[in-house]
Formats: C-alpha cells, structure tokens, sequence
C-alpha cells in the first residue's frame, strides 16, 4: 500500500462538488442485489470514467462499500442510496434502514479483520471534515496493542504513528486491488450470514 497523497483527497473533493456525486455514482452503476445471497453478486459493466468499488452491501436503500483511503482493514463507508448531503437531510425510514444495517456491517467488519473494537464516525460538513457531501457513517475496525505491535513490524518506522492515531489524523492509505478483492467477498459472506440470523432471530425480515 502507498501513501495516499493530500492532492488524491483533494481530488475526491473537487469531483463531488463539480459533476456528480461520486457516492450517486456508485448508487447508480451497482444495482441492489440479495444481501442474503452473496454468490448472486455480479460486478457491473462499467463506464471507463467510472472505477470500480468494492460494494458490501447494496439493497435498494443502503450501499456500503470499501473506503478507497481506509485507516485500517476493513474500513467500510455506509450510506443512503439516494442523495442527501448531511444526517438532518434523511428521512425518518431511510435513516431506519441504516440503523437496521450498521450494526450487522460493524461485526461483518470485526470478524473478517480480526479486530474486536471499533469506531463508527459520521462527519456533516466541509466544516466537519465530510469531504464527499453524502451522508455516509465510516466503520473502521481497530487493532488492540498487540495486534498493533504485529502491525508496526510490516511497516516502516514512518507509519507507526498512522496505526496508533485518531480518526482523522495520520496516515491514510490507498486501497489495494487485490487485498480489496479478497476482502469484500469475505464481507459480503459474512454480512448475508449474519442478516439471515437477524431474520431467524427477530421471525420476520427487519432489513
């Protein structure tokens, strides 16, 4: 993985304020397929402007995939199907739908990481630090101290203050291809696994 320079997170900003919302762009290009069913995920057939994502989750109100900058493995981005800039924007029954869903995509995310703790961050405003303006919450799994120490040995010196820094500072690190891969299928196991126990716990589907 390489560093991801501050140009590449300008970037994402300027795209998202002067053409489509980049996060509407994915809504638009990946249909909603069974959550329940991840062996029925096809990837779509993508206009050359448009680059892939690595979707989690797709149903016909949430999208979920993988943070293209993530702060460590796993690092998931949920959010409303449909275009609304912050949280006080969402309908009542959009916001419900997610509510229902970040749960079950946060212990999807512990698992495959192997990382118990977690943090759940939703920023609403330049201000704020949100730089794609769609509400999206970010779900970033994180290594206890020896998990970390494991981690700090992979790593140059230079990058054992990212591991060990708040959301939002340090470093942040551009996705790799094959890792996402592998990955996102591992997530998209998990989550179907996980929303069919829901069903069975709660008798009823409730996503």
């Amino acid at each position: 993985m390489s560093l991801a320079p501050p140009e590449t997170l300008h970037k994402l900003r300027v795209d998202a304020e002067s053409r489509d919302c980049t996060f509407c762009q994915i809504a638009h290009h990946y249909p909603s397929i069974s959550p329940t069913d991840p062996n029925s995920y096809t990837p779509p057939s993508l206009p050359a402007h448009i680059p892939e994502s690595h979707l989690v989750l797709s149903t016909s109100e949430v999208i979920a995939f993988l943070d293209i900058l993530p702060l460590s493995s796993c690092h998931i981005l949920v959010c409303p199907r449909s275009h609304y800039e912050k949280l006080t924007d969402l309908p009542s029954s959009i916001n419900a739908s997610i509510g229902a869903w970040l749960p079950i995509i946060a212990r999807a995310a512990c698992a495959v990481s192997g990382y118990a703790d977690f943090n759940v961050v939703q920023n609403n405003g330049i201000n704020a630090a949100q730089v794609v303006p769609h509400v999206h919450y970010h779900i970033i799994p994180r290594p206890d101290e020896r998990q970390r120490e494991e981690l700090e040995k992979k790593v140059p010196r230079e990058f054992k203050k990212w591991w060990k820094s708040p959301f939002g500072s340090g470093w942040r690190v551009e996705l790799d291809e094959e890792e996402a891969k592998e990955m996102v299928g591992k997530l998209r196991t998990e989550v179907g696994r996980l929303a069919e126990l829901e069903k069975k716990r709660e008798g009823k589907s409730v996503l």
